[in-house]
């Protein structure tokens, strides 16, 4: 396991030093980052390749619809972060993302308060209070306190 293990995390390493070098590798490189990402059963080398895949901007909107529904938190929370510039042109895949209201997760529901405010459909502002609502009746201190924080934004302001 350590020896497959290095070679994919030195890759990953260097790659992040310099992702356009790796956005000039052959179509070969690629492809494997993108088979990575939706075959391993590993959820960090998912996420690895998901990282890996939008520094060098191989994304596109297809991907990150397919993503969204990844079984790993934080790789649907990656997705939706990255599918905010992608929604700007695709109101399906805006929609898609505003439905991860949904997702009970910690990691999609902190990235659904960041997200929201930035799409522009009319059911996003309704999403972004269900999701306020949901967290403020978190067990998780830290969850609510977020969510207090967020609620506090939703409030208009009085004159």
């Amino acid at each position: 396991m350590a020896r497959s293990l290095f070679p994919l995390l030195l890759f990953v390493f260097c790659v992040s030093q310099a992702p356009e070098a790796f956005a000039q590798q052959p179509e070969t490189s690629r492809q494997a980052a993108f088979k990575t990402l939706n075959t391993d059963p590993s959820e960090v080398r998912r996420l690895e390749a998901f990282v890996l895949l939008e520094q060098t901007g191989a994304l596109d909107a297809k991907q990150i619809s397919r993503s969204i529904c990844d079984t790993a938190p934080a790789l649907r929370a990656a997705a939706l972060r990255a599918g905010e510039a992608f929604a700007k042109e695709d109101t399906e895949l805006e929609l898609r993302l505003i439905a991860l209201n949904h997702d009970h997760s910690a990691p999609v529901q902190l990235q659904l308060l960041k997200s929201l405010p930035n799409f522009t459909h009319p059911t996003a502002a309704i999403a972004l209070k269900k999701v306020v609502q949901a967290l403020l009746k978190s067990p998780d201190s830290a969850l609510r306190s977020t969510a207090e924080a967020a609620a506090k934004t939703l409030q208009p302001v009085a004159p």
